[in-house]
């Protein structure tokens, strides 16, 4: 996904989120939230509104219940998701 999206821009975002989704099971925590924050970066650069909801959701449920970023991950998803007619996601 990493090389299709060097050749189709609009993949980055998906590519940084499956690559965090493979690090987190891997163990790789901090890997995989630096992926998630590059895909909420791409997506939200490129107008991809539902892309960066999912990698908001992502950070905010991977977060510890007491980091002060999870609720606003979390929330910044779910208005997203409920602006655009996804709320089910």
């Amino acid at each position: 996904l990493r090389a299709y999206a060097r050749r189709v821009p609009i993949a980055e975002p998906a590519a940084h989120y499956w690559q965090g989704r493979f690090d987190w099971a891997l163990g790789r925590r901090k890997a995989a939230a630096r992926a998630w924050a590059a895909s909420v970066e791409a997506a939200e650069r490129m107008g991809l509104r539902y892309d960066a909801a999912q990698a908001h959701g992502e950070l905010g449920r991977h977060l510890p219940p007491d980091d002060p970023g999870r609720q606003r991950h979390l929330e910044s998803a779910a208005t997203v998701f409920e602006e655009i007619g996804a709320a089910w996601d």
